[in-house]
């Protein structure tokens, strides 16, 4: 159990207790448990409405038929199942334990919301119903792939079979793709909650989906005094979440999320760690500045830090506005490779001597390179005129006059 007592804004935390340890891992996600929620007499009449469409056993009658568990939760399974009419397979998901509190309504809701989202990017909801334990059911359509997870966490995973290249450009599509999604659902009034290198399937060519909305909420969230409110992963848990439910999420949250999980990306650890859930979630709270490796790109670096900021206010203002920022480092990345590869030859001409066989034609190449990294990078910030630099110090000629003029836009 987690009690806290704590105002918006605060630089720490004033009192955060932990009564009681549940031994979670960080990366597993922590669910709202309502007890008594499923002697509601509305959602066992919501539940008797449904038809029963999963074929749980040889005598059994439904449209879907269970092939193999795929993933397990707290509260729910998903399962790999073949539809009998037109035996495409799709993916089921439905209660773990029907005697838990609360799991039945969550269900619901998460197809309440998933019934509202058409994205590319969102896994749409086929039907509802219910098995034969009369438990709620949501068939969803079935993704091809590989979690991101897994392969952020395994170089040797099979699924980097479809996606040679590079390892980190990827994992940036894939990012922008979730930014994408969520945007998306914010547009509705949905908030995911649960963004995470767990909840994104990457398909063989490169496509992502942002899956087990289990946890989203509609905004504005009404506030809840109720410790349960408490939900989320703690490696990746938001500051305001900490506080539980209430008016204080917004799209920011997701955001949040989304910062995290480029930090996965770039250092290959979740956004907050320690040796209790305790100092995890004080770790949420306090949100500290990431002071990244040598070697880690300068803007996602900052991109990170920036999304993952203790105040919503210094977020990006949208998942869009997060997604124009990686887009943007995936364009300007290949041409300052491209200037680079030009600067990293000229140096070596510049040693060589001038009356060395070839060398005008060498000349001609090397200012070919640094003018295609230029034409793709037409502001020519700072960072790019620092490193066309040496080039430009080199006594004048027609060579050097094409590659360090700005391109005549046509």
């Amino acid at each position: 159990m987690l009690t806290n007592e704590c105002r918006a804004h605060e630089a720490s935390i004033s009192t955060m207790k932990v009564e009681r340890d549940p031994g979670a891992r960080f990366e597993r996600t922590l669910a709202a448990v309502e007890p008594g929620m499923d002697d509601d007499p509305e959602l066992a009449a919501r539940l008797e409405g449904l038809p029963q469409i999963v074929d749980d056993g040889p005598g059994g009658a439904g449209e879907y038929t269970p092939l193999e568990v795929v993933a397990v939760g707290g509260l729910g399974v998903v399962e790999r199942a073949r539809q009998r009419s037109t035996g495409r397979e799709v993916s089921i998901k439905r209660v773990r334990h029907p005697s838990t509190p609360g799991a039945a309504r969550m269900l619901l809701e998460e197809g309440r919301a998933m019934a509202e989202l058409r994205h590319p990017g969102i896994a749409p909801l086929l039907a509802v119903g219910r098995d034969g334990r009369g438990q709620p059911v949501l068939v969803i359509r079935w993704v091809e792939g590989a979690t991101w997870r897994a392969l952020l966490h395994d170089p040797g995973h099979p699924g980097w079979r479809d996606h040679p290249g590079d390892r980190l450009a990827l994992h940036l599509r894939v990012l922008a793709q979730v930014a994408a999604a969520a945007h998306y659902a914010h547009g509705l009034g949905w908030l995911h909650r649960d963004i995470k290198p767990d909840n994104v399937m990457v398909g063989p060519h490169g496509d992502a989906y942002l899956i087990d909305w289990g946890l989203a909420v509609h905004l504005p969230v009404v506030e809840t005094e109720d410790f349960h409110s408490l939900v989320g992963t703690p490696g990746y848990m938001v500051p305001e979440m900490v506080r539980g439910a209430g008016p204080w999420l917004s799209p920011g949250t997701d955001v949040y999320l989304l910062g995290a999980a480029l930090h996965e990306v770039l250092t290959g650890h979740a956004r907050h760690e320690g040796h209790s859930l305790r100092e995890a979630l004080f770790s949420a709270w306090v949100s500290a500045p990431c002071a990244y490796p040598d070697g880690t790109p300068a803007a996602l670096a900052a991109l990170a830090n920036e999304a993952t900021s203790a105040r919503p206010e210094q977020r990006p203002p949208s998942a869009d506005a997060f997604r124009r920022r990686i887009e943007d480092y995936l364009g300007h990345s290949a041409a300052q490779g491209a200037i680079e590869r030009g600067r990293e030859r000229f140096e070596r001409l510049r040693a060589a001597s001038l009356a060395h066989d070839g060398l005008l034609g060498r000349l001609d190449a090397c200012a070919a390179t640094l003018r295609r990294g230029l034409e793709w990078w037409p502001a020519l910030p700072a960072p790019v005129i620092a490193v066309a630099g040496p080039f430009a110090a080199t006594p004048p000629s027609h060579h050097e006059a094409r590659v360090c003029d700005p391109p005549v836009r046509r």
